[in-house]
């Protein structure tokens, strides 16, 4: 890319790409900033530690109020979690969200809410 005194800038987002070290005794992990953080979890299930790297994500996210949704909604990976998280009142409203808007079951079943 072009700077702007007419030289030009070479950016590389290879070197950003790295898990560096996993540490499987300590349930640690060392990457390089900007990790993809798919590529992290990946990494985690190959060391059978999926589980609890996502429960320590999910409790930084809620001391922040985040959401474990992001950008890519609940899905299967997440439905536990999120199933988990429900008091019987919000899953109660939630099915009934669901069979309103879709009362044959048919749009995404069982990606978000079990099927009964």
């Amino acid at each position: 890319m072009p700077a702007s005194d007419g030289r030009e800038l070479v950016i590389s987002l290879e070197r950003m790409n790295r898990i560096r070290d996993i540490d499987p005794v300590n349930f640690t992990m060392t990457v390089d900033a900007g990790r993809i953080l798919e590529t992290v979890k990946q990494a985690a299930a190959e060391h059978d530690h999926l589980h609890a790297l996502e429960m320590k994500l999910f409790a930084v996210l809620d001391s922040f109020d985040g959401s474990i949704s992001t950008e890519h909604g609940i899905g299967r990976t997440k439905q536990a979690t999120y199933m988990s998280r429900l008091s019987p009142m919000e899953l109660e409203h939630a099915r009934g969200i669901k069979t309103l808007f879709d009362p044959d079951g048919l749009m995404n079943a069982g990606r978000i809410l079990p099927c009964r």
